[in-house]
């Protein structure tokens, strides 16, 4: 599970970014926390090499999991979806928010398998990067949380390398339970 030394150690960064600098920067970095885990949670030498060995000179992640249908109800992604061509994947994630939406390098996206014939617990994720999205930056209304710049994201079914996939197809929601709930949820608590 997701629960340990590194978890107790992003929780109290975020809580001191949350209490003694930025709320929006503490969202920001709790999203981060949350792609860079899954990531990790699965990591192959591709995953290690494109996006997590780049993560100590910048290079930022967020997870894109919210549904414009069902909201926060990211378990239930009804207007994304995937499916296998050549090579790997063409995926298609609507997201009614994303933290650091346009900002971030690259993106932790959710959606349902290419195989998930209506079975909402078979889900896959993919890291997308940051030119293959459409991120509508709009102004986040949330008191104490206006910089962080969530907002819409769209994946126009753009191709994904077989490497892009985090994991098997359809553990999705086993990651949700290992890694994204556990950090998502505690560290927004922080």
């Amino acid at each position: 599970g997701g629960l340990g030394q590194n978890h107790v150690m992003y929780n109290v960064v975020t809580e001191t970014l949350a209490r003694y600098g930025d709320a929006s920067c503490a969202m920001c970095y709790v999203m981060h926390i949350g792609a860079i885990e899954a990531l990790k949670l699965r990591a192959t030498p591709y995953l290690i090499d494109k996006y997590l060995k780049k993560v100590k000179d910048g290079f930022i992640g967020t997870l894109s999991y919210s549904d414009p249908e069902t909201g926060s109800h990211f378990w239930y992604p009804i207007a994304s979806g995937a499916r296998k061509v050549d090579g790997g994947y063409e995926v298609l994630k609507k997201a009614s928010w994303t933290t650091s939406a346009g900002f971030a390098d690259f993106y932790v996206c959710q959606t349902t398998s290419p195989d998930y014939n209506g079975d909402y617990s078979n889900l896959s994720v993919f890291v997308i990067g940051k030119d293959q999205i459409v991120a509508e930056v709009q102004e986040w209304d949330a008191l104490g949380l206006r910089g962080n710049q969530s907002g819409s994201l769209l994946v126009d079914w753009k191709f994904v390398p077989d490497d892009g996939l985090v994991g098997a197809i359809g553990d999705g929601a086993w990651s949700n339970d290992e890694a994204v709930d556990t950090f998502f949820l505690i560290s927004s608590s922080a």
